[in-house]
């Protein structure tokens, strides 16, 4: 298995992944709350299609995350990508995964739907890290 933050191989550890339960409840709760991606810049069409949206999680499953609304957003396919792959941003500046999730989470700082306050800080550590 491979380290998403350092891409480096992970020493096996003997343990068992950790069971999935109810992730299409989990995927069907997070999209019923947002109902669009939740990339304000975001250009897609696909932005606004239900059968289209994809649940994020901010903090993997692999690395501690949960299947709790306050670890999941909705975006687009092309917005999805982004936040795995990294790209670059409207003035041609490559951006990584995390610093493209810390931009969407800070479109929403202050509004009534942010709902993100217990993961933002890791992910602001994450996008620190990857600049360094």
């Amino acid at each position: 298995m491979i380290d998403d933050w350092t891409g480096f191989a992970l020493p096996k550890t003997g343990k068992k992944k950790k069971a999935r339960k109810n992730r299409s409840a989990f995927h069907k709760l997070v999209v019923d709350i947002d109902q669009k991606c939740m990339n304000r810049e975001c250009m897609s069409i696909k932005k606004r299609v239900i059968e289209w949206l994809q649940v994020h999680h901010i903090i993997y499953i692999s690395q501690g995350g949960e299947d709790i609304i306050e670890n999941g957003i909705t975006l687009c396919p092309a917005c999805h990508r982004l936040v795995h792959e990294g790209g670059k941003d409207d003035t041609g500046h490559r951006l990584t995964g995390a610093q493209w999730m810390r931009r969407i989470l800070k479109q929403w700082e202050g509004e009534p739907e942010y709902r993100w306050g217990k993961v933002a800080p890791i992910i602001e550590l994450k996008a620190k890290k990857e600049v360094a």
